[in-house]
């Protein structure tokens, strides 16, 4: 279904406020209807965005720029003067819910305020247009400088006070009662403002007990003073979310939680680079105020590195959607591996030194947990039983055949005395 519009056949009042989904597809599958589209809502405010009230659509270059999300970020560039826009379009019902993008507008206002984000020109409740600040690409973390400029800018959002988030907290408990009782630094923040705790819903109804169980942090929460603070937080902080090394973008999962569930994404997008490491960290101390010496990084990466257990990348086994599949049990054999590395992880200097130096997934792989875990899995495995029953069928028949053999020997042993 090709969408043709014209500019004139595409005006509109006022912006919807929800596309329809099929609707948001054509979109996506024609330039010319998102084009139309876009400079519709930006010439409400030709002062502002005075290019795209005369633009063609026609000539607008459409380029999609989403990552592996369901969601779709396209960004449009003025041919008149190459300042470009972008529109990002939500096509899960989960991610229009009343409380989703509203929050997320809320959210994207306050660090717009403290000036960490790009203003957001319209948005409705499936989908957002954000200006050229936002489409400006990925950051690099190719240096020490690019490095610290991210650590500043995160100690900027994680100096923002967190009492604007309490009110969109309430709107989700009233709808969702059982996160009543959820701690407010806990990563499941994270995921209901992301619209991905929707996952184990089904689990949480079959038991309760499993709210508070993926809750707790337990032995990862952290320990140093500055990664166990309760403050803003992006909620996916990593460069592909930040524009120029100065403005964040994306922020569909920015909410209140600890300190270290922003530093956790870049401790893992520095691949184990210790130089990288210490360049982003001594930024974010300095820019914060406190003191920077090797104690203080060293257990912020112990922290930060082991946060990352309740995240969906880089060794985490506790994002909603990695959970989905499982059943409760096997649920909480999963969160009780986790807290058993963490363990295991807080009193091994060597294992530190592996989760510091080479990343999580190869501090859990020396863990006894996952020793222990890999037993457990195989015995259960298909594979093992059956070399169980084939083995115990060879001593069977084994046995079987050693009376005979034995009696068999001793009427030799008998004939011979005779002789």
């Amino acid at each position: 279904g090709k969408l043709d519009a014209s500019p004139a056949e595409s005006k509109v009042s006022e912006p919807p406020a929800m596309i329809p989904k099929d609707e948001i597809e054509k979109m996506i599958a024609n330039d010319l209807a998102l084009s139309n589209f876009v400079c519709n809502i930006l010439s409400k405010s030709p002062s502002d965005y005075p290019e795209w009230a005369k633009v063609d659509p026609k000539l607008i270059k459409v380029q999609l720029v989403s990552g592996m999300s369901p969601e779709k970020t396209i960004k449009l560039t003025s041919p008149s003067n190459n300042k470009s826009v972008f529109i990002k379009l939500f096509l899960e019902e989960r991610q229009t819910e009343e409380c989703f993008l509203p929050g997320l507008a809320v959210a994207n206002d306050v660090l717009t305020q403290y000036g960490v984000a790009p203003k957001r020109i319209a948005n409705g409740l499936n989908w957002y247009i954000q200006d050229e600040a936002a489409a400006k690409g990925t950051s690099s973390i190719e240096t020490a400088e690019d490095c610290a400029a991210l650590g500043a800018l995160l100690a900027k959002v994680h100096q923002i006070p967190t009492d604007w988030f309490e009110k969109e907290r309430q709107k989700r408990i009233e709808k969702r009662p059982f996160l009543q009782n959820v701690a407010l630094g806990s990563h499941l923040w994270v995921h209901e403002v992301k619209a991905t705790l929707w996952f184990v819903f089904p689990h949480f109804k079959e038991d309760p007990s499993l709210v508070k169980l993926l809750a707790d942090h337990g032995a990862f929460a952290p320990v140093h003073e500055v990664g166990r603070r309760l403050v803003t937080v992006h909620g996916d902080f990593h460069p592909g979310n930040v524009a120029d090394n100065k403005l964040c973008i994306d922020l569909d999962a920015c909410c209140v939680a600890y300190a270290t569930h922003d530093l956790g994404f870049m401790m893992a997008c520095f691949d184990n680079k210790n130089w990288k490491k210490k360049a982003f960290l001594t930024a974010y101390l300095q820019t914060l105020g406190e003191e920077v010496n090797d104690v203080a990084i060293r257990n912020l990466l112990v922290d930060s590195t082991l946060a990352l257990l309740c995240h969906w990348h880089s060794g985490g086994t506790l994002a909603p959607w990695l959970l989905v599949k499982k059943s409760v049990q096997e649920i909480k054999e999963t969160i009780d591996f986790a807290q058993q590395v963490a363990k295991e992880v807080r009193s091994s200097t060597e294992l530190q030194e592996l989760l510091i130096n080479e990343g999580l997934v190869a501090a859990v792989s020396k863990s006894d947990a996952y020793r222990n875990r890999l037993y457990d899995q195989l015995k259960k495995s298909t594979w093992y039983a059956k070399m169980q029953n084939e083995l115990l069928e060879s001593k069977a028949s084994a046995e079987s055949h050693v009376p005979a053999e034995t009696e068999s020997s001793e009427e030799q042993q008998q004939q011979q005395q005779q002789q």
